[in-house]
């Protein structure tokens, strides 16, 4: 199957911000690991409602121990390899993800990433104000800033997964960053405080990658039209809009000898 026309130019476009030393900013979603088949495996049901009602009736040790035992493992571990090898040459530096598996974390000691220019940071772990200053910073390094907790280090929204608050800090460093030129990988659907950071004003590009063609009343595409974008020229769905194929095809694109091999997805 085609590379699509708006991989390649993402791809391209990262070429030029690389040696601009100006990467992306890159955002993971929850959705990339709380697939439909994990929600199955936990509560029988793909339902988000029977997953939400289920979790909402464990302890909050049970809860995390449930997510542990279903995303603890390493999860995708294809398409990370491919992102950290896209990390190591220079693409990437600050991540920000919803996830609460540790497989990113993971993939870099594999690259041997995980040294003092690493960062680690998590909400509820670490103070907010330290977060908002790395958020502000311009510090070399990889930061990895997980936004809605750590199954490794075992925190977790009270809440979850129903929609909470960042604290305010954290929030407003966080609006300034998603607001620069950024790639969104997978559904902001069930994430509320991260889609409510997203200003329709300012020309930064987003590009959103996601399994389905999104509806044009998906909260991502309705700011890339509101900042005068086409979202056909900016939205990467279907095939290669899947985390694994994404990566992979992106690491091929970019890097003569990709870690893994890509192929066009089914």
């Amino acid at each position: 199957m085609e590379i699509p026309t708006s991989l390649r130019n993402l791809a391209q476009i990262l070429k030029v911000r690389k040696h601009q030393s100006k990467p992306y900013s890159l955002l993971l979603t929850s959705a990339i690991s709380l697939t439909p088949e994990v929600l199955i495996n936990i509560c029988n049901s793909d339902n988000w409602d029977v997953f939400r009602t289920y979790l909402r009736g464990l302890g909050q040790n049970d809860r995390i121990n449930v997510l542990t035992d279903y995303l603890g493992r390493q999860n995708n571990l294809k398409g990370y390899r491919a992102l950290t090898h896209l990390i190591r040459e220079g693409y990437f530096s600050t991540i920000l993800t919803t996830n609460l598996d540790f497989t990113l974390e993971d993939t870099l000691l594999e690259y041997s990433l995980r040294s003092p220019t690493t960062q680690v940071l998590v909400v509820d772990r670490d103070k907010g104000e330290y977060i908002a200053d790395v958020l502000d910073s311009h510090v070399s390094g990889i930061r990895i800033i997980k936004l809605h907790g750590s199954l490794r280090e075992r925190v977790l929204p009270a809440t979850f997964p129903d929609f909470f608050e960042l604290p305010d800090i954290v929030r407003d460093g966080l609006k300034r960053y998603l607001n620069q030129d950024i790639v969104i990988v997978g559904s902001l659907q069930r994430e509320d405080d991260i889609t409510r950071s997203l200003t329709t004003r300012g020309g930064s590009s987003i590009y959103y990658v996601l399994p389905r063609v999104p509806s044009q009343k998906d909260n991502v595409v309705k700011v890339i039209r509101a900042r005068s974008s086409d979202p056909r020229k900016f939205v990467i769905a279907g095939p290669y809009g899947h985390f694994e194929s994404f990566f992979t095809s992106l690491e091929s694109l970019l890097i003569s000898n990709p870690s893994t091999t890509s192929q066009a997805p089914d």
